[in-house]
């Protein structure tokens, strides 16, 4: 398994396809396998850097706390372990706040920046649901029940109505070998909850693609469309047929908007260079 060490933990990564760097970071109790079939579609053209952040997936460590900046300097100190000097950045939910972060933090390692279905702090009233989460997950819910209130929030209702879909990522959630405990989704709630930069954003002069899910509930469009306002050089793109979980929605248009925003700057990058 692909780790390298950081202080107290040890970070699990993938690296998939070639082309121009493209580093993805995922959200709350997320890792670096829940991208579904939009990795294989980013992959294909970009190479595809995939995370598992403190408190999911294959990385491991002793700490006591998570927060957004821990996972922002992770993700650079993963760059650096690959060579790589700058990458750009997707960042969906609380994946997009270490993005934004990480645009912060280090500069000089993020050439730009895509945000899906994020903002630039958690509302009161998601951060209201995700404690409501924890506190079921800490007093021992179970967990096909507990899942299945998440996938209330994270799907459109016409995926959510679909019966024989929501038994299906029941089981695959239930039979995950790499679950998260209850511990770390409280610790990644709390960083979510702690997490406000939205008087920073003029700071970030990277091309920014910001995506919304037309059917989030969890981040509404009008949260997201903030977002992009907030930011020099954002342009905001709304996926169809799609709520808080875009990429597995509907992963042929997520992919599509990522792929063309990269090429986009890509090439305004080339032009700008040839002009000096």
């Amino acid at each position: 398994m692909p780790t390298f060490i950081r202080q107290d933990a040890s970070i699990y990564y993938e690296v998939r396809g070639a082309g121009a760097p493209l580093l993805a970071i995922a959200g709350l109790a997320s890792d670096s396998q829940s991208w579904g079939a939009g990795a294989a579609m980013l992959a294909r053209t970009r190479q595809l850097i995939l995370v598992d952040n403190r408190g999911c997936g294959r990385t491991r460590g002793s700490y006591a706390r998570i927060g957004v900046a821990d996972l922002a300097d992770d993700c650079a100190a993963l760059l650096a372990h690959l060579g790589i000097a700058h990458a750009a950045v997707l960042g969906h939910s609380m994946g997009g706040f270490v993005a934004l972060e990480l645009a912060l933090r280090h500069r000089e390692r993020v050439s730009r920046l895509v945000l899906a279905a994020t903002v630039a702090a958690s509302p009161a009233r998601t951060n209201a649901l995700l404690h409501d989460w924890a506190q079921r997950l800490e007093a021992g819910a179970d967990a096909a029940s507990w899942f299945r209130e998440l996938f209330r929030w994270i799907f459109s209702a016409a995926v959510y109505d679909d019966e024989r879909t929501m038994d299906e990522l029941t089981r695959l959630a239930l039979a995950y070998p790499y679950p998260q405990s209850a511990a770390d989704f409280r610790r990644q709630v709390e960083a979510i909850a702690a997490f406000d930069r939205r008087a920073d954003l003029p700071r970030i002069d990277v091309p920014v693609l910001v995506l919304a899910g037309a059917n989030d509930v969890l981040f509404p469009r009008d949260d997201v469309t903030a977002l992009a306002r907030g930011l020099a050089q954002a342009r905001l793109a709304v996926v169809p047929a799609a709520a808080h979980a875009l990429a597995l929605e509907n992963p042929a248009r997520f992919s599509d908007e990522v792929l063309s925003f990269l090429a986009q700057a890509d090439g305004g990058a080339a032009a700008a260079s040839a002009r000096r």
